[in-house]
């Protein structure tokens, strides 16, 4: 479960231990089907065991992937 103050921040883009990526962070798939796609960050899901986001990829579909399958890119989403 997300905290109130996790979400607040995660939309604010503020990064934390807990969720590392935030709001519209760039990021390529590395795992999976669709490894090497691009997408940003548009939810976080979870954060126990692992952090998970809602992503959307560039074609506009959108899945919910670990933070072990992403990669954060340094280019502007």
């Amino acid at each position: 479960m997300i905290t109130e103050s996790l979400n607040r921040a995660f939309y604010e883009g503020r990064r934390s231990e807990e969720l590392p990526l935030v709001l519209n962070d760039a990021v390529t798939v590395i795992e999976g089907a669709r490894s090497g796609a691009s997408a940003c960050v548009i939810a976080p899901q979870a954060i126990q065991p692992d952090a998970k986001y809602l992503i959307e990829y560039e074609d506009g579909s959108s899945e919910v992937r670990s933070l072990r399958e992403l990669r954060k890119d340094e280019r502007v989403a």
